[in-house]
């Protein structure tokens, strides 16, 4: 939306069809020119909020979680289970973990399930309370087991016992 903006700009800068003055013209130009990157921005940066892989790790108290940026770099975090809590389909409240169901019959995710994590590192740096996004364009390979874990209990991965 703000892109479109931009052309009406430099059209108003050279061409001036109002002769409205200069001071006008060129606050209008550099303003829309300054602000018509920040929805590109602000997407890229919520794409860093995207998971792209996800594992559970040996012991099933652990996961490793691995987030890409769009210029490639792959960045990983470790985050307990007990620290998950599970946000309704309206992002609005903490939903109740064994009444919501986000999985299809087919194992994939109905809508994109947001996460909150007491403690997680995004780019080295600790922060707390962040919610982290799982697509609903993604793949599931183990369904059950990741609906255990984003309901927060603990698997034993000896023989996937749900704890």
């Amino acid at each position: 939306m703000y892109d479109c903006f931009v052309p009406i700009a430099w059209y108003l800068y050279f061409v001036n069809p109002f002769m409205w003055k200069w001071q006008i013209i060129c606050s209008i130009f550099y303003l829309t020119n300054s602000l018509a990157w920040m929805p590109h921005v602000l997407y890229w940066k919520a794409l860093d909020r995207k998971i792209h892989k996800f594992y559970l790790l040996r012991g099933g108290k652990y996961v490793k979680i691995f987030n890409m940026n769009p210029s490639g770099d792959t960045f990983f975090s470790w985050a307990t289970i007990n620290e998950f809590h599970l946000l309704t389909e309206d992002y609005e409240d903490f939903a109740d973990k064994d009444e919501t169901e986000f999985l299809n019959k087919d194992g994939s995710l109905q809508y994109e399930v947001q996460v909150q994590l007491e403690n997680y590192v995004d780019h080295y740096v600790t922060v707390q309370d962040e919610i982290i996004y799982f697509m609903k364009q993604g793949t599931v390979h183990q369904p059950e087991i990741f609906e255990m874990v984003l309901r927060g209990y603990n698997i034993e991965t000896s023989n996937f016992v749900i704890n």
